[in-house]
């Protein structure tokens, strides 16, 4: 069994102990002399978690509800190399691919687009060089060197580190995947519509003006 970096595979249920937890992981580090796979599993857990404190959620809201961002992924898990030959062995193994949608294929006309994404790529120019990242988390034990790495170089907060690395692991660690995604927000003189629970307008400013109508 070979498991390159940045490969995904996916894990079904297993009922042996030792087992790790049926979903799908992203390769970071393959180990073979330690008998170690780092990976981080980057689908959604089946049922979302409670947190406790606040006030109680009311069953039915006043509004529509929006949605919610996914959450943040890419704990590194020290794998055994062994267990996945084994589950690899039993079919419970299989690679697969998550591939990104085509929009983060096209080319970014705006140049605050293109300024947005250069900053990513530069505070995370760490962990999308293969070698330095394999290095820093087998000497570090995980991403904490990285993170206060890219914190000192280009002054950006540790919060803003783990999204974009979480964003690494979701997509592929690629300069790609750090594409600014605000093909998705309201403009000015355009309807920002929230299709989540039918149609509303998305809270805020006005995004548009209503030009009076002047007769001829």
């Amino acid at each position: 069994m070979e498991l390159m970096h940045n490969q995904t595979f996916r894990l079904l249920e297993d009922d042996a102990p030792g087992s790790y937890p049926a979903g799908i992981y992203r390769v970071i580090c393959d180990d073979e002399i330690q008998g170690k796979t780092v990976a981080a599993k980057i689908d959604q857990p089946a049922t979302p978690v409670e947190r406790r404190g606040g006030r109680r959620r009311l069953a039915v809201g006043k509004r529509p509800p929006k949605k919610s961002p996914p959450p943040l992924v890419g704990a590194l898990l020290w794998m055994e190399r062994h267990e996945l030959q084994r589950m690899h062995d039993a079919l419970l193994l299989q690679v697969v691919a998550v591939e990104r949608e085509s929009v983060y294929y096209k080319l970014l006309e705006s140049p605050v687009h293109q300024a947005l994404h250069q900053t990513r790529v530069a505070a995370m120019a760490g962990f999308l060089d293969h070698g330095h990242l394999i290095e820093s988390i087998l000497v570090n034990g995980g991403i904490g060197g990285l993170v206060r790495e890219a914190m000192e170089k280009t002054g950006v907060s540790r919060n803003y580190v783990y999204k974009q690395w979480s964003t690494l692991c979701r997509l592929g660690i690629s300069e790609v995947s750090l594409r600014p995604r605000l093909d998705r927000c309201g403009a000015p003189a355009s309807l920002a519509l929230v299709t989540t629970v039918g149609e509303r307008r998305q809270a805020g400013r006005p995004r548009y003006r209503r030009w009076p109508v002047v007769a001829a």
